[in-house]
């Protein structure tokens, strides 16, 4: 499988370090987790995505984000909630 291609805009940067200091390679990292849980949400004429992983930092992250161009666009990154810890651990269970 071909490595995954992202694609960052500058509105998108620096938004996930400066809000909740997540560099853009420890969000990238989380889709390298073979437990990743990812959920569709069409909230917008955009499909967008959920991916709830551990980072190479081993923390537990959300992201938001779209496929477009065949490129992972990252939207934000967060540490995951509470639900969202919850809802990685029953899917791996």
């Amino acid at each position: 499988m071909a490595p995954l291609k992202f694609d960052w805009d500058g509105g998108n940067l620096m938004k996930s370090v400066d809000k909740h200091l997540i560099e853009n390679v420890e969000a990238e990292s989380m889709f390298d987790d073979p437990k990743k849980l990812v959920i569709m949400s069409q909230r917008s004429r955009e499909i967008r995505y959920l991916c709830i992983a551990k980072s190479n930092r081993n923390r537990l992250l959300s992201s938001y984000f779209i496929i477009r161009n065949g490129k992972v666009r990252i939207i934000g990154t967060r540490v995951a909630r509470k639900s969202e810890k919850q809802d990685y651990e029953d899917a791996n269970d």
